[in-house]
């Protein structure tokens, strides 16, 4: 009887990962539909052991580490739709590859709240997503989408993915960043497959808190 000396671990978590949160810098554009990747960046970073900033060409840049995983957080800082040229360049300079980032979008074709974490795909019309495929040359780069929706009949698209959602909009949409962030954690421990099992897919309806006495 032959006897592996390999064990199924799952994903090698000496391995370091990317995230990469898209979004557009400056003041006027935090906390906008589009603004979605930063968010959940942030959020991530706010999560880490140890976070570092360090210094990345047209991008910010926070390493630390989460359950023993090695991670960095790029945040291109041009515009949306330039996002490529920074991310190659990080790549690049820290000897990584595409295989080893998740790209964090805001997506207008999911309903407002929705996940859709995939390995591998085209950018779907995401300018950024599109910029990045193109720069790495390879679509095989893992992306989780977060829904944002289609504007009303008659408002202007531009608008409504830099409009910072208002009223009940406001709560499911922080809820769903959350969400969001919590996928990516999964990711970096589970990898994409695992990640997408258990995240994808509309936002859960917010849990009702039952009045004491009234729990039977």
């Amino acid at each position: 009887m032959q006897h592996s000396s390999v064990q199924e671990r799952g994903p090698d978590r000496s391995v370091p990962l990317v995230l990469i949160g898209l979004g557009n810098p400056g003041p006027e554009y935090l906390g906008s539909r589009h603004n979605v990747g930063f968010t959940v960046a942030d959020q991530v970073v706010e999560r880490l052991r140890r976070p570092v900033e360090g210094s990345a060409t047209g991008a910010f840049v926070t390493s630390g580490s989460w359950k023993w995983r090695k991670v960095h957080v790029l945040k291109p800082n041009r515009f949306m739709n330039l996002s490529g040229d920074p991310v190659r360049i990080f790549l690049e300079r820290h000897q990584l590859t595409p295989k080893q980032c998740l790209v964090v979008v805001d997506d207008l074709d999911l309903p407002p709240g929705t996940l859709r974490i995939r390995g591998q795909g085209s950018s779907g019309g995401q300018k950024g997503l599109e910029d990045i495929i193109s720069a790495l040359g390879t679509p095989n780069i893992a992306r989780c989408r977060i829904g944002i929706g289609r504007p009303e009949a008659g408002q202007d698209v531009s608008k409504h993915v830099l409009e910072r959602p208002a009223g009940q909009q406001k709560l499911d949409f922080e809820r769903s960043l959350t969400r969001a962030t919590d996928s990516v954690l999964c990711w970096l421990v589970e990898g994409v497959l695992n990640a997408a099992r258990r995240y994808n897919g509309p936002l859960p309806g917010p849990e009702i808190e039952i009045p004491e006495g009234l729990e039977n």
